[in-house]
């Protein structure tokens, strides 16, 4: 009985046929002249001649009537033709031979134009060896007549040469030897026809209804292209006649020869498709035999599964079936009493939000030629394992388009393009496990294995009232899913839902197990475990019908396995990429660095790559979130056009070259190791403040006026940032625990970025200085009630020592006495010069605490708070050290003599002006001593400098009656001021 997918194949051959009144002649079938053909007939010596002529010169074989074409194989005819001719003459010769001898005709008659003297052995033997499969190329038959008896001078008679006697012995041989020819030819072309079996009735039908009617051109020539013939069966290429003989030949003649080409190539055609079955049918007994073949461990992925189940499985890819689970419907209901997962089971019947309707069937799309093979592959390999059937129109029905996507090794998926039906299915939000669920199981040295399933949403039935929506059309012909296509949006969630009760049964066992669609990580602490943990699993999916994929699954316990494209690895307790994946991220992004201009959709299909290798890349997010920032804006520009062009800006490149030459090393540790301290931090409008926990330990600082400006979120990441640097500059290799009371900076530094250009560049800014430490942080949430000694410390911050000199001023004062090394008891927000010392904690400043530090060798600038002026001379006297020095003139304090004893070099006074002292964090507060008066001062700790200076100086000039101390301020006005110094005067001339 011939199974349903021939029937259904000769079906699509008998379409090709239409019964029409109007019948080409041409193409009617004649009958083969037999070479039992009576002489007595109407025979002339024309017909022969033209019988010869198109025996010897055609590319196949003429019938005596040149109307008509004869529908027979070319070779077989042309040996029977030739043997015809060559009886015949035979014959015609015997006879006038005959009555030549009896009338004693004169032999000097000219000679008989190819008169055959005997019957030539070769031919006949090229006939039986056609008869006993020994046939010879075409070609070759063809040359028969024209180069086996011109060639032979001895086929041809002579009257000089032979003698009435001998003439009439040699008819008389060549009469049996014709009778012997006819009696051989009569048992080659027997009348009788034996008959095999009976085959199916329809598959009958189908074949008498094709061979009766008059096919389709149309129909006709897609299906001869469909099928090519193989590249190593030459046999079935169509013999043509050689060029010279070709140009020689008659119009008709060339008419015939064309025709009986046509004729050939069809048969030649018909034949290919028989021989692809057959060569499929010898491929899969080949498969089968791979499947069998030995691996490295000497134990197939069979015996491996025959070995950890104890018994045989049931299932195999081999004996695979669409909808498989339904047929172990009663086993379901021993593992659940769901109803919704058993009638999933029996057939599951699409959840529609509203009844589809479709106006107009989609445009087909076209494949090349490689993806056209694959998707033939697929569609055969389908209906093969009756995923889809063929099937009739219907009105309600719902066509879709399939499309390709590229598998790892090469081919091709197919795929259903249900986006527009999967509009009106309804959508039920659901949780599946991820592969970070999966990590989360896994301990050190632990042991995993892996079952994977082949075909999984292939097993699940779906309904039949439901499968005219999962419709498409191949090659014209109208195909529907019988199960779970790849493409529905409910298929991840319904084979997630089937799974779970399966994966339910095996850990109320007491296995670890993580499922992921079609595939699942199987995790235990002990080798032992871990194989009863692959045996109970593969079990319970064969038990259910599920088919087991032997060579994706991980039946042997390991350490190190490969899951959902990432290598884990239990010893290192690190998750890495394949090889394979890193090489390919690394080639994609060097692709895209090369070119010019790509579109924005070249740019985000690499960016989801590289979003893909998160779980194995450690500091992934922090080269894909700027990138993703790019493609944003770019898509806003274009109004969502994907195929608008781009080019790659300078941090673009940046990023992807990080992924050049990163991926191949990076890793991402499977856990962290438990901090070293937690740090506390808190930001408001004005400043921040940090503190480590458990310990005395804490900071603050001012924020600037630009920094003051940004949105609050901004400045709590800010803080973050600040208190690391203050507290972990001089440390590395350390977890740090950051508790912040706000949610985005948390999720900012968690996430390594954002989708926000201005946090994500400072998150990066964070990122990279504790990469360079080898400093990983956490930051959890902490409420702002709870967070109250770093609130307390962002608030106290005391503004009285954030003064800055107006910077024209500065300018003026370092190139009077600069350049300047470093800036005094500045701050983030005042200092003047790149390097700074801080007299609080600072972050960003050179030393912390200005007095720890040594100020010989250096140039210093100094304005200070006034308070510190004191113990600043008693440093400069104690490091010898040489500075600028900014103060007031205030001679009552007790520090103001001391300045004027380290002066070295002339002094100025500073007028005032407005906004002469400010503060960055907010410039529109004015210094409370209004009529404050400033001087700019070059000290020194050496004494030799303050003698040379002072030798300098002019004496001081006394008035008759008046006696001024050696040691006094003369007077203060706009155009300067004197002081006196050890006798010596000491005028400060107005700064300008």
């Amino acid at each position: 009985m011939a199974d349903q997918s021939s029937i259904n194949s000769l079906q699509e051959l008998s379409g090709l046929a239409k019964n029409s009144s109007n019948t080409d002649k041409s193409c009617i079938p004649t009958r083969l002249i037999s070479p039992g053909y009576n002489i007595n007939d109407d025979i002339n010596d024309n017909v022969f001649e033209a019988t010869v002529e198109n025996a010897a010169f055609g590319g196949g074989a003429s019938a005596v009537n040149h109307d008509r074409v004869p529908e027979v194989i070319p070779d077989v005819y042309n040996i029977l033709l030739q043997n015809q001719i060559l009886m015949q003459n035979m014959m015609k010769k015997q006879m006038f031979s005959t009555t030549d001898s009896s009338n004693n005709v004169n032999k000097n008659n000219s000679r008989k134009s190819a008169t055959i003297s005997r019957t030539p052995a070769p031919v006949l033997d090229k006939l039986f060896d056609v008869n006993n499969n020994k046939s010879e190329q075409s070609e070759q038959l063809y040359s028969d007549i024209s180069s086996a008896e011109s060639n032979d001078e001895s086929v041809y008679d002579s009257d000089d040469d032979c003698s009435g006697d001998e003439e009439l012995a040699e008819n008389t041989s060549k009469k049996n030897d014709n009778v012997n020819v006819l009696e051989s030819m009569k048992e080659f072309i027997s009348t009788e026809e034996l008959s095999g079996p009976k085959i199916n009735n329809d598959l009958a039908g189908y074949m008498n209804q094709g061979l009766r009617t008059r096919p389709n051109e149309d129909k006709l020539k897609e299906l001869t292209q469909k099928y090519n013939k193989p590249a190593n069966v030459s046999s079935l290429k169509v013999p043509r006649v050689n060029l010279g003989i070709w140009r020689q030949m008659t119009t008709r003649n060339k008419d015939v020869d064309l025709k009986l080409q046509h004729l050939q190539n069809l048969l030649s055609k018909a034949a290919c498709p028989m021989i692809l079955q057959q060569d499929s049918i010898q491929e899969e007994k080949e498969r089968s035999k791979v499947d069998h073949v030995v691996s490295a461990s000497d134990v197939s992925t069979n015996d491996q599964l025959l070995d950890i189940s104890g018994e045989q499985l049931q299932n195999f890819p081999n004996n695979f079936i669409g909808g498989k689970i339904s047929l172990f419907f009663d086993r379901w209901k021993e593992l659940t009493s769901d109803y919704w997962i058993l009638d999933i089971i029996k057939g599951y019947k699409l959840e529609f939000e509203n009844i589809p309707t479709q106006i107009n069937k989609p445009h087909p799309l076209v494949f090349n030629a490689i993806e056209n093979q694959y998707v033939q592959q697929e569609i055969d390999k389908f209906i093969t394992k009756r995923i889809i059937q063929p099937v009739t129109q219907t009105e309600d029905q719902y066509v879709s388009n399939i499309f390709v996507r590229p598998k790892k090794d090469g081919t091709y998926r197919v795929i259903l393009n249900l986006k527009q039906l999967n509009l009106d299915i309804e959508h039920i939000h659901f949780k599946m496990e991820t592969f970070k669920t999966a990590v989360t199981s896994i301990s050190k040295n632990c042991w995993f294995g892996s079952v994977d399933l082949k075909d999984a949403y292939y097993s699940v039935k779906v309904d039949k009232n439901d499968r005219k929506y999962l419709r498409f059309y191949w090659k014209h012909v109208l195909y529907e899913y019988t199960c779970l296509p790849n493409g529905l949006t409910t298929a991840p969630r319904i084979f997630t839902k089937i799974l779970k009760v399966v994966f339910s049964k095996l850990r109320s066992k007491g296995h670890c197990n993580t499922p992921y669609i079609d595939d699942s990580l199987l995790v235990s602490k002990t080798y032992a475990e871990c194989q009863k943990n692959i045996t109970d699993t593969v079990k319970l999916l064969d038990y259910l019908g599920f088919t087991i994929h032997p060579d994706k699954s991980v039946l042997q316990p390991t350490q190190i396995i490969v899951f959902l494209g990432f290598v884990i690895n239990s010893l290192t307790m690190r998750i890495t990429l394949t090889e394979e994946k890193a090489d390919n991220i690394a080639k994609l992004c060097s692709r895209l660095i090369l070119k010019k201009e790509i579109t924005i959709r070249e740019f985000a299909q690499v960016i989801g790559k590289l979003v893909a290798t998160q779980p194995g890349v450690q500091f992934a997010p922090l080269y894909i979130k700027s990138l993703e920032i790019t493609k944003d804006i770019l898509l806003k520009c274009h109004y969502g056009n994907f195929d608008a062009k781009m080019i790659l800006s300078e941090d673009n490149i940046s990023d992807l070259n990080w992924w050049v030459n990163n991926v191949k090393s990076s890793f991402n540790p499977i856990n962290q190791k438990d901090p070293d301290f937690i740090l506390k931090t808190d930001s408001s409008s004005k400043g921040w403040g940090a503190v480590v926990q458990d310990t005395l330990l804490e900071t603050k600082g001012f924020l600037s006026y630009e920094e003051q400006k940004n949105h609050i979120n901004f400045l709590e990441l800010k803080a973050v940032l600040l208190a690391l640097k203050w507290f972990c500059s001089s440390r590395e290799k350390i977890h740090i625990q950051v508790y912040v009371d706000n949610m985005v900076a948390l999720n900012y530094i968690n996430k390594m970025g954002g989708r926000i250009l201005k946090l994500n560049t400072l998150t990066k800014e964070l990122w990279n200085w504790c990469i360079n430490r080898k400093i990983w942080v956490t930051a959890f949430y902490l409420p702002g009630v709870a967070n109250i000694e770093a609130d307390r410390l962002s608030r106290s911050i005391n503004v009285d020592i954030e003064w800055k000199l107006n910077e024209n001023v500065f300018h003026i004062i370092n190139s009077l006495f600069g350049p300047h090394d470093v800036d005094l008891f500045a701050s983030k927000i005042n200092h003047q010069l790149p390097r700074y010392y801080s007299y609080f904690p600072d972050s960003y400043a050179e030393a912390v605490d200005a007095f720890s530090v040594q100020w010989n060798n250096i140039n210093c600038y100094c304005f200070p708070p006034f308070s510190l002026i004191g113990k600043i001379l008693q440093k400069v006297d104690k490091d010898k050290a040489d500075m600028t020095l900014v103060a007031p003139l205030w001679n009552t304090q007790n520090w103001f003599p001391l300045i004027l004893h380290r002066i070295v070099a002339d002094s100025f006074m500073i007028n005032s002006q407005k906004n002469l002292l400010y503060q960055p964090q907010s410039p529109t507060i004015e210094h409370h001593i209004v009529k404050l008066k400033l001087a700019v001062f070059r000290i020194s700790g050496n004494c030799s400098k303050v003698m040379d200076y002072q030798k300098k100086l002019p004496t001081l000039l006394h008035h008759r009656g008046n006696q001024l101390p050696n040691n006094n301020i003369g007077h203060i006005a706009k155009d300067g001021c004197h002081f006196a110094v050890k006798g010596k005067s000491i005028y400060l001339k107005p700064l300008s």
